[in-house]
């Protein structure tokens, strides 16, 4: 089932929820660095590479290194709108 763009579909149901209903004004993604399919969601979606955090060992697992993604409401508002003939139109959600 991979390749198929579920995770990228959930994503972008998740940023909706995040800005819409719960009324967020930032939204961050955490992706461990080499899990690549994940990094890629992130991009996407359009969220801004930040930086590189390492994330403390615990009793499971050894530090990981994870990606810092962003999102503000702003760039969410941003990238939900098109332009057709210069006035601005919503996209669908799901495109």
């Amino acid at each position: 089932m991979w390749g198929r763009g579920y995770a990228t579909e959930a994503a972008r149901a998740a940023l909706r929820e995040a800005f819409t209903t719960l009324g967020l004004d930032a939204i961050c993604s955490l992706p461990q660095v080499e899990n690549d399919a994940s990094v890629r969601v992130a991009e996407r979606i359009g969220m801004r590479r930040e930086s590189v955090a390492t994330i403390a060992a615990n009793d499971r697992r050894g530090a990981v290194d994870a990606a810092v993604f962003v999102m503000s409401r702003a760039e969410w508002t941003a990238s939900t709108v098109s332009y057709h003939h210069g006035a601005p139109i919503q996209r669908r959600s799901d495109e």
